[in-house]
C-alpha cells in the first residue's frame, strides 16, 4: 500500500560514488517528492536516459501503473543537477514515444528545471543528446570528455 513520503527539510543530496546501477530517470523520479536543491550523482552507475516523466512526482495507481502526485514538488527548486561518471545515454529527450527526435519543448523545459543553474555530464561515455533547451536555459553545462555527443 502506498503511503506519501515524509517532508524532509532536505535541500543537497549527495550521492557521488555509490555503486547503484539503476536507471537515471528511476532515481530522479524518486527525488521528485522532497524539496531538492542539490543533487550530486557521481559515478553511481547510473545507465539510461532521462525523459519529461521522469521529473514529475508520481505514484502507484490502483490497479497498476502509476499517476501524477497531486501537490507534487517535481524539480521545481533544483539549482544544481551533477550526474558526471555515468553511463546516460541522453537528457531531455521522450525516447519512450518511439520518435527519437522527441525532445522537450522549452516551455515543458522551464517548467519542469525552471531554476537549474548548473548540469554536468562529464566523463558520460554514452552520452548522446542532451535537450537544446539545456544550452538555453541552464547558466553552466559541463559535458566535458563526452565523446558521442
Amino acid at each position: 500500500v502506498y503511503s506519501e513520503s515524509p517532508a524532509w527539510p532536505l535541500k543537497i543530496f549527495k550521492i557521488d560514488n555509490n555503486p547503484l546501477g539503476i536507471s537515471v530517470g528511476f532515481l530522479l523520479a524518486q527525488l521528485t517528492q522532497y524539496a531538492l536543491e542539490v543533487v550530486h550523482a557521481k559515478s553511481c552507475r547510473l545507465h539510461g536516459y532521462v525523459n519529461s516523466e521522469d521529473l514529475y512526482s508520481q505514484v502507484p495507481k490502483n490497479g497498476g501503473g502509476v499517476e501524477a502526485r497531486s501537490g507534487a514538488i517535481a524539480m521545481d527548486n533544483l539549482r544544481i543537477l551533477d550526474l558526471s561518471g555515468n553511463d546516460i545515454q541522453s537528457f531531455g529527450y521522450n525516447d519512450l514515444l518511439g520518435t527519437a527526435s522527441t525532445c522537450w519543448q522549452e516551455q515543458i523545459w522551464s517548467l519542469r528545471l525552471r531554476r537549474l543553474q548548473f548540469l554536468s555530464f562529464r566523463d558520460s561515455p554514452l552520452l548522446r543528446r542532451v535537450n537544446p533547451n539545456g544550452y538555453k536555459l541552464t547558466q553552466e553545462l559541463d559535458v566535458q570528455n563526452t565523446p558521442l555527443l
